[in-house]
């Protein structure tokens, strides 16, 4: 499948043909069939396993952080990472968006972005009953909310546009975000610095805008 994303990266899901990635693959074309009965099939397991190893980080990332809006913070920033180093999955998730007039396409990408939404729904309630964030807020709204950086960060690292928004932008971004969303008795209360509630690390960002501008 990996091969099959760098064939189709070069071209796209239409003229790319299961020739070509099997010859990526260092395989036979008969090979390519014994585990994908059709370029669809492969196309669709493509898809889904993106997903599922998206979902898997964000997990790990998730049970490894203190509070629900840390975990946010570092989703964020694992995503940015991977959306201008991994361009080859963005290029085929935007094929895919092309061809969601294919009925078994369009469920694949709906499971996928429906697993998403559903992880990054369940953190927001969590932070609601923490009282980080106001309780009249739509977690799923939120959710969507959030997952909007993520076509922003697909654009940002297909175009080669790092520059226009690096790591340093990215936190404003978010900081902005979080702020919109924090309880009023969380605010009253004193609250935190947002760079601590979101587990960001100031002296990296810094390092790592100048990096981006230069």
């Amino acid at each position: 499948m990996r091969s099959a994303i760098r064939a189709l990266a070069r071209s796209n899901y239409r003229t790319t043909s299961i020739a070509e990635i099997a010859h990526e693959a260092g395989i036979t074309e008969p090979a390519v069939y014994r585990y994908f009965p059709t370029k669809k099939d492969l196309f669709i397991s493509i898809i889904k396993d993106v997903g599922r190893r998206l979902l898997e980080i964000w997990k790990e990332i998730l049970e490894d952080s203190k509070i629900p809006s840390e975990a946010l913070g570092r989703i964020s920033f694992d995503y940015y990472e991977r959306a201008i180093t991994r361009t080859g999955d963005l290029k085929v998730l935007f094929q895919a968006l092309s061809e969601v007039d294919d009925k078994e396409i369009r469920e694949a990408l709906r499971d996928q972005f429906s697993g998403y939404v559903d992880l990054l729904t369940g953190i927001y309630k969590e932070a609601q009953q923490q009282n980080l964030i106001r309780g009249d807020i739509d977690p799923r709204a939120a959710a969507w909310g959030f997952l909007s950086f993520g076509f922003t960060l697909n654009l940002v690292g297909l175009l080669g546009m790092e520059g226009q928004l690096n790591r340093e932008r990215l936190a404003t971004l978010q900081k902005f975000f979080l702020k919109s969303l924090l309880s009023s008795q969380f605010v009253s209360q004193g609250g935190e610095d947002l760079e601590k509630l979101l587990g960001f690390a100031q002296g990296e960002l810094e390092v790592e805008g100048e990096k981006a501008e230069s």
